[in-house]
C-alpha cells in the first residue's frame, strides 16, 4: 500500500512539474522599449524595438528581454509575434505598429496599444482600459 501511494505521489509531482501552471497561462503585457528598465521610453517601433519589458496582468514587472529579431533580415513582425505569443503575451504596447505586425497579432488574438511616454506610463494606461 505504501509503495502504491509513493508511486502515485511521484506521478502527480512529475505531472505538475512538467507543465508550468502560471508562466504562459496568465495574460501578460509586453512593452516595446528603448532600454531594459521601466523608466525607459516606449519604443516608436514595435517589431524592431531593442527591448520588450514583460508585465503580468496586474502591471507587476516580470523581466526585460532583448528583442532577438531586431536585426532580422526579413519577417521580423511574424517572428516577434510568435515569440511574444509563446511568452503568454496578449497585449503589446509600442509607439507605432506596422501593418504586418498588426495582422500577425490579430491572427494570434493579441491586442495592441499605441502609446508615447515611459514604459510605466504605458503599462498604467493599458491597465486602466
Amino acid at each position: 500500500m505504501k509503495r502504491n501511494l509513493a508511486v502515485l505521489l511521484f506521478v502527480v509531482v512529475m505531472l505538475f512539474s512538467a507543465f508550468p501552471v502560471c508562466a504562459a497561462s496568465e495574460a501578460r503585457i509586453a512593452v516595446a522599449a528603448e532600454e531594459p528598465r521601466a523608466s525607459a521610453r516606449v519604443s516608436p517601433v514595435a517589431a524592431r524595438c531593442a527591448w520588450f519589458l514583460l508585465f503580468d496582468k496586474n502591471g507587476e514587472f516580470i523581466e526585460s528581454v532583448a528583442n532577438p529579431f531586431r536585426d532580422a533580415s526579413g519577417a521580423a513582425a511574424a517572428q516577434v509575434v510568435k515569440f511574444l505569443a509563446d511568452s503568454g503575451v496578449d497585449l503589446v504596447i509600442a509607439g507605432n505598429f506596422g501593418a504586418k505586425m498588426l495582422d500577425n497579432m490579430a491572427s494570434n488574438g493579441m491586442r495592441h496599444l499605441e502609446f508615447s511616454g515611459t514604459v510605466i506610463e504605458g503599462t498604467e494606461e493599458a491597465l486602466q482600459q
